[in-house]
């Protein structure tokens, strides 16, 4: 037998075995590569941190690809459209001013019924933003605001001002006493709350960290702390999604209780698989929660509003994302979740 020219002849047998000749890939075909379902798979909960929406009064700062949009409310209509590099956070600040985080930059909107000479668009050095990362408005400087990270046991504060650093220059840094990591919240009055195992802290910037007490009435851990319109209450919420608006000055007393979205009915009733909380807000008069379910082949979406009395105000199933088939690609958390995001205001 002689060999063709694609394919040399073969070496015949030897004492150590047959040489058997693999198949080659072939150029043209493009191989299908196979997904597992993510409809049955856990989302987890999303991180406190700063924003993609955020409103201030009667206007809303929507932060998208590169650029970030400013939307009146009444009615609804786009004020400005302003280019930011890796736009990827915003925050309103004490005065209604909106500042946009990018990746190379800071870039502050000022509050329009601002009329002071000083109340300008302002490009400054960025800050440091981590996964999970949260920004605070200080409620003493207009331009100052408050970095904390899930990480550290440090709370960082900057003045959006102009710099000649690549970085915005630290003005204070407050150490956090015995933090291990837990929930994390800034209040109106100022102060900061945060958790340690299930009891709370309070500390004022210049002061020194007071323990409030413990937070027997949850049974899981501590997952988010939320401000209310009071300067001394604050909600606190678990990871199962039952939270209690608790009175920071008087031993963390229980004012009202909000259910856990897996507490099974009080009429002993079968209860289906719940809807697992994913993301949670409050401003001053209401809170928030988005809650998910996964199912064999969907995956479902519920937002339910609450009073401060724990009223129920509203429970809405949201439609699911149309972009959402279900399969488990590398970034199928952050592509299913990104349409998802909560802005609350009481007006």
């Amino acid at each position: 037998m002689s060999a063709c020219d694609d394919h040399p002849e073969l070496p015949g047998p030897s004492s150590a075995g047959s040489v058997i000749p693999l198949p080659s890939p072939s150029t043209t075909a493009s191989a299908k590569r196979a997904y597992a379902t993510s409809w049955g798979l856990e989302l987890p909960r999303r991180p406190a941190g700063p924003r993609s929406l955020v409103i201030s009064g009667k206007r809303v700062l929507r932060v998208a690809k590169d650029e970030v949009e400013a939307f009146g409310i009444s009615p609804l209509e786009r004020q400005s459209s302003e280019p930011l590099l890796g736009a990827r956070f915003g925050l309103a600040l004490k005065d209604g001013a909106f500042v946009g985080l990018g990746t190379r930059e800071l870039l502050l909107l000022p509050n329009p019924d601002d009329k002071r000479d000083d109340a300008m668009q302002l490009r400054t050095p960025r800050v440091s933003v981590f996964p999970g990362s949260q920004l605070f408005a200080d409620r003493r400087e207009e331009r100052d605001i408050w970095v904390h990270h899930p990480f550290d046991s440090s709370l960082y504060r900057y003045e959006v001002a102009p710099s000649s650093s690549v970085l915005l220059p630290m003005k204070e840094v407050v150490e956090l006493k015995d933090y291990d990591h837990g929930a994390f919240a800034g209040l109106a009055n100022g102060s900061f709350v945060y958790s340690v195992g299930k009891q709370l802290y309070q500390i004022y910037p210049g002061g020194d960290a007071k323990k409030l007490g413990d937070l027997s009435e949850l049974g899981a851990k501590v997952w988010r702390i939320l401000p209310t319109q009071r300067i001394d209450q604050a909600w606190v919420m678990d990871e199962t999604g039952k939270a209690v608006r608790v009175n920071l000055a008087d031993h963390l007393r229980v004012s009202s209780t909000l259910s856990s979205p897996e507490a099974k009915p009080e009429d002993g009733a079968a209860a289906s698989q719940p809807h697992k909380p994913f993301d949670t807000l409050s401003s001053g008069r209401y809170i928030a929660r988005l809650l998910v379910k996964g199912e064999k082949d969907k995956r479902s979406w519920k937002l339910i509003v609450n009073d401060l009395a724990g009223k129920r105000i509203l429970e809405e199933d949201l439609p699911p994302d149309p972009f959402d088939d279900g399969k488990a690609y590398d970034d199928w958390v952050e592509q299913v979740t990104k349409n998802f995001d909560l802005a609350l205001a009481d007006s």
